[in-house]
């Protein structure tokens, strides 16, 4: 039996959609390539308005294509809300070869050294694997003990402020509207974590900007106390100092400094006890260098 669609215009026109069935559709499409993601599993739940608990549970699960229809309950008007919900946490590897997730753990480590930083939105959301908003060694140490959910998902309405700094504030992984808000089909776009890599061009970026700055290795590394880094700023530029031990915990913080065209010496204070530590230098529009350090002993 053919299917019959209401368009949302037509639905509006009604105080309450009690009358007329009406069906609205969720997509979830791969961030590069655009298509969809099969047996992607989307919780769709409604609540009458925004003071009343989110009710009318829904587990769907989308075809080849990477959508799902569903219908409202008989009793749902226009200030209703919908929460949408898309997951898909089956196979860790999810067709990352061993040789695969070697190359993407090395691209990761390549971004923390300051060696090749990312440059693309998806690659961020790719690299946060234990999704706590920041790319830390502990991302590479969760990707290897592949303890991950295996895709993320972003609403493609969701704007990011700064698409250097994709992960500040971390995106939603749902989507949450009033039916007289929803669309007809809404789009998740979803990347699967630890793969930074892809074959595929990516039709919808939101490229970052690379720095508008290089930096000198740190030296002397290792060091026995503070270290220096040599800039040169293409434009003049505000920037932060940053020094995070092994797991991401932030141990230097050094006030903002106002930095000329041309060539810079900055120090850094001395991060702390020995050990493993990256610095990191950010500026004004959130685009940033980083660089490994060892503290040994005095």
């Amino acid at each position: 039996m053919k299917r019959h669609y209401i368009h949302l215009a037509f639905a509006l026109t009604y105080s309450s959609l009690s009358a007329q069935p009406v069906t609205f559709q969720a997509c979830a499409h791969q961030w590069c390539s655009g298509s969809g993601i099969s047996e992607t599993t989307f919780l769709v739940e409604f609540a009458a308005d925004a003071q009343s608990p989110f009710s009318n549970v829904n587990m769907l699960l989308s075809s080849d294509n990477g959508c799902v229809a569903f219908g409202l309950p008989s009793t749902t008007n226009t200030n209703a809300l919908v929460r949408i919900t898309p997951t898909k946490d089956a196979n860790p590897l999810s067709g990352l070869t061993t040789f695969d997730l070697q190359l993407n753990l090395q691209r990761i480590q390549r971004h923390l050294d300051g060696t090749e930083p990312f440059t693309e939105i998806w690659q961020f959301l790719a690299a946060d694997c234990n999704l706590d908003g920041a790319i830390t060694p502990a991302d590479i140490s969760t990707l290897q003990g592949l303890e991950i959910p295996t895709w993320r998902f972003v609403p493609a309405s969701f704007q990011f402020i700064n698409p250097a700094q994709p992960l500040i504030p971390s995106p939603p992984g749902f989507l949450v509207k009033t039916i007289g808000t929803l669309n007809s089909t809404e789009i998740f776009r979803a990347v699967q974590l630890g793969r930074v890599i892809s074959g595929t061009a990516c039709a919808v970026t939101g490229t970052s900007s690379i720095p508008d700055f290089s930096v000198s290795e740190a030296w002397p590394n290792p060091t026995d106390a503070g270290f220096s880094i040599q800039l040169n700023l293409n434009t003049a530029s505000e920037l932060l100092c940053e020094v995070f031990d092994a797991s991401g915990r932030r141990v230097v913080l050094q006030r903002a400094h106002n930095f000329e065209t041309g060539e810079h010496l900055y120090n850094f204070e001395s991060p702390g006890a020995s050990g493993f530590y990256y610095w990191k230098i950010t500026d004004e529009s959130g685009r940033y260098r980083m660089g490994k350090i060892i503290r040994g002993e005095k």
